[in-house]
Order: C-alpha cells, then sequence, then structure tokens
C-alpha cells in the first residue's frame, strides 16, 4: 500500500505494504486493516500488494467509496522478488514523486517443531520472512532518499511485520537493527522498525492447518495438543486494526524518537506462560 499527499499526521506519505501470503495480505487481516488505517490517518494514494490482485480489488473499492479524496491502486507483486520490488517503488517515486513511509507486512508461520523441519520449509521461510524484509528494506531507503519538488529532502520511515516464526524473527529483527543503524549513520533520514504481533484474528493458523504445509504428526498434535481454549487468552486475541494502528504509529511523525526498535503488539501475552507461548507437541530428537 502506498499513499502520496498530505496526511492527518502532518506527512506527505506515499506507503508500501508488501504481502507474500495469503493469510497476511493486504486483502485481509492486518494488511486490509493496514489499509484503513492508513486512509484514516490521512493517506491520499496507498499502493496496496498481493500475490493475488482479486482480492485487493475489493479492499481498494471498498475504501474508496468510504474515502472518496483516497485514491487506492491495486498492485500484484511478491515481496522476496527484488525485481517485483524495485518496480513498485520505481512506480510510486515515478506517479508520485515521493516516497515517505514504508510498511512490509510480509510473512509465513510454520508449526513444525525444530527436530521435524526440513530444509526446504526452513528456505521458504528465510525467503519470505527475511529476504522480503530485505528487499522492502533495500529499495524503500532508495526511494525515500529521491527528492523531488514535492519532497526536497531524504528520509521516510519503514516498518516491517516481524514474523512469528523464531528463527527467521531474530533475522529479522537484525536485519532492521542493522538497517537503521547504517542508514541513520548515512544521515539519510530514514528510520526502520518492527511491529510484533502476537496471537491476532487472521487466517494465517487456519491456511496453514489447511495448506499442506505442516506435517501430518504435526498437525494432529496441533489439533489434539494445541492451546486450550481460556477466556483470558480468547481476550487477549488481537483485532487486525491494533496491529496496523501501531504501524501508522511508527510511520508517523509522532514516532520521530524510535528507530531500531521491535514493538510487541501482543496485549501482554509474552508476559504470561501459556500454550499459545510454546509449542503443541514435545519435541523428541533422535540419535543418527
Amino acid at each position: 500500500m502506498c499513499s502520496a499527499g498530505q496526511g492527518a499526521f502532518k506527512v506527505k506519505a506515499t506507503d508500501v505494504i508488501g504481502q507474500e501470503r495469503s493469510d497476511i495480505r493486504a486483502a485481509s487481516g492486518i494488511g486490509k486493516a493496514a489499509v484503513t488505517s492508513y486512509a484514516l490517518a490521512g493517506a491520499r494514494t496507498i499502493y496496496a500488494t498481493d500475490l493475488s490482485e482479486s482480492g485487493l480489488q475489493e479492499v481498494a473499492g471498498g475504501v474508496m467509496r468510504e474515502h472518496p479524496k483516497i485514491k487506492v491502486v491495486a498492485v500484484r507483486m511478491g515481496i522476496a522478488r527484488s525485481e517485483e520490488m524495485e518496480a513498485l517503488v520505481r512506480r510510486v517515486v515515478n506517479e508520485s514523486r515521493r516516497l515517505d513511509w514504508f510498511f512490509a507486512n510480509a510473512g509465513i508461520v510454520d508449526f513444525e517443531s525444530f527436530n521435524n523441519t526440513t530444509e526446504e520449509q526452513m528456505t521458504r521461510l528465510f525467503t519470505v520472512n527475511t529476504i522480503g524484509v530485505f528487499n522492502s528494506i533495500q529499495w524503500a531507503a532508495r526511494g525515500m532518499m529521491n527528492i523531488s519538488d514535492e519532497k526536497p529532502r531524504s528520509g521516510g520511515s519503514i516498518v516491517v511485520t516481524s514474523p512469528a516464526y523464531t528463527t527467521s524473527k531474530h533475522a529479522t529483527l537484525g536485519l532492521l537493527r542493522s538497517a537503521a543503524a547504517q542508514l541513520m549513520l548515512a544521515k539519510t533520514g530514514i528510520r526502520v522498525n518492527g511491529v510484533a504481533p502476537g496471537p491476532t484474528k487472521t487466517s494465517i493458523g487456519a491456511h496453514t492447518l489447511q495448506s499442506g504445509t505442516m506435517s501430518e504428526s504435526a498437525r494432529k498434535a496441533f489439533m489434539e495438543k494445541g492451546p486450550k481454549v481460556e477466556q483470558s487468552m480468547m481476550d487477549a486475541v488481537a483485532p487486525p486494526e491494533e496491529v496496523a494502528d501501531v504501524a501508522v504509529f511508527l510511520s508517523s511523525p509522532l514516532s520521530a524518537g524510535i528507530n531500531g526498535q521491535n514493538i510487541l503488539t501482543d496485549r501482554g501475552m509474552r508476559l504470561a506462560v501459556h500454550a499459545f507461548a510454546g509449542v503443541f507437541e514435545l519435541p523428541e530428537f533422535k540419535p543418527l
């Protein structure tokens, strides 16, 4: 999603949400909520991206009907492909003459236990969760450094959703902190931060269960030994709008003093110890 124009939080902004999977794309879940939240914050032109364009068109039409002064452009692309990210950023800069904020919301989750995870699964996770974020930061930063009559100085804010899968999450955190430090030292005026959702009301769990990416043992363990639903857990499952609003805050001048941080947006779930915070089956390691 991208937006160009004077925003409610006083930035001329071009914001991008890049998605790789249907469970957290701009056409649903956090991505869909973010399109609306950025529109409410004052974005004028929003570029919403996904691998599937059909759902995006529906979201775009809905937002424009509710907010006639806002333009939403649906773009079919994959965040893990550098050439597609480059093309998107070049399009935004050419059409809007500036890029000021960028929300990369791509990510996938795998419920497989460590000892059963395959190299293929790890490659897939890192391709989307880490390489996708790398592409987003690299090209968004280049776009934000471009100056024009519309934007006389380099600067901007990049926000990424840090994925839930532990190994790729640590890689993503290291990436965003390194990028934040280097862009600061280079005096680009660009900030990089992350938003880390806890359990959120999206279709990511159901999609993972139905997609065939989980082994039968992991799926069985999830169904039989998964989190016992208690009211306190259900109360802690957040609507996607809460995550989207944090992304909007990190994109705005209200967060000008925040850089290289990963903001937990989980209603305090990480402070509690319960089944949602752990694995669904005890890992079993066998010798050679």
